[in-house]
């Protein structure tokens, strides 16, 4: 009898799962313009350094998901990704409010090149082309 309600128990699990994404996600990925950018002067091979970006959350539905990276050339580009809740119930703020979020870059140890070259994401143009602030540092041997 305990094998039969194992089995009837395993049954109802597994056909219950969807591997099938969920039509009616209840939030949509969106990128933030960085504000500002606090970043080191130059770098030394080997040292891991701090970078924060300020970013502006239009409402309280925007929630910090990661730093979006992407290698462009010799450029890396960095974005705020935040899930945005599609909730009409989502706080309202007053006025906008600035956040922060860091994370640790490591200067390699064998580099090549005289400078890392980060491009932030700012936003739209008129044309709805992605501009960047591009922030140009300097490694010292």
């Amino acid at each position: 009898m305990r094998k039969i309600l194992l089995l009837l128990a395993t049954l109802l699990v597994i056909s219950s799962c969807s591997l099938e994404p969920d039509p009616q996600a209840d939030y949509y990925v969106e990128f933030l313009p960085a504000d500002g950018v606090i970043i080191p002067q130059f770098v030394v091979p080997g040292e891991s350094y701090q970078v924060t970006v300020l970013y502006t959350k239009p409402n309280g539905c925007y929630l910090f998901d990661r730093f979006h990276t992407e290698q462009e050339g010799e450029a890396i580009l960095i974005a705020v990704q935040a899930a945005v809740r599609m909730d009409s119930e989502c706080k309202r703020y007053e006025n906008m409010q600035q956040e922060d979020r860091s994370f640790t870059f490591k200067c390699a140890e064998d580099l090549t090149t005289q400078s890392y070259i980060f491009k932030f994401y700012t936003g739209l143009d008129d044309n709805g082309n992605k501009t960047y602030e591009q922030v140009e540092i300097p490694v010292k041997q």
